[in-house]
């Protein structure tokens, strides 16, 4: 179970499901928007299956990272964003996303 995890450092999104998992394990958390998970576009929110029935030329090009999806952030956007923290980060944390 989570709860056997026990204290520790942690470098969280900022995202409430991400505070309320901190608090369970009682974690000393540093939360940052910057392990916010990668923006899926204007259909975040959607069935996946309905965008994929829908758009799926869409879907296809963001997978193979050769373009974002409309509203949506880049493959690579997104790796620079969680990769450049996760340099800075202490040795003696653990980071969640």
């Amino acid at each position: 179970m989570i709860e056997e995890i026990g204290p520790c450092r942690a470098i969280i999104s900022d995202l409430q499901r991400m505070r309320d998992t901190a608090a369970r394990i009682e974690a000393d958390a540093a939360p940052t928007e910057r392990l916010r998970e990668i923006s899926g576009s204007d259909g975040a929110g959607r069935i996946i299956e309905n965008i994929r029935a829908e758009e799926m030329d869409a879907c296809l090009v963001w997978r193979a990272n050769t373009a974002p999806p409309s509203g949506g952030e880049a493959w690579d956007d997104f790796e620079t964003r969680v990769r450049g923290l996760r340099r800075r980060r202490s040795s003696r944390a653990t980071v969640f996303w």
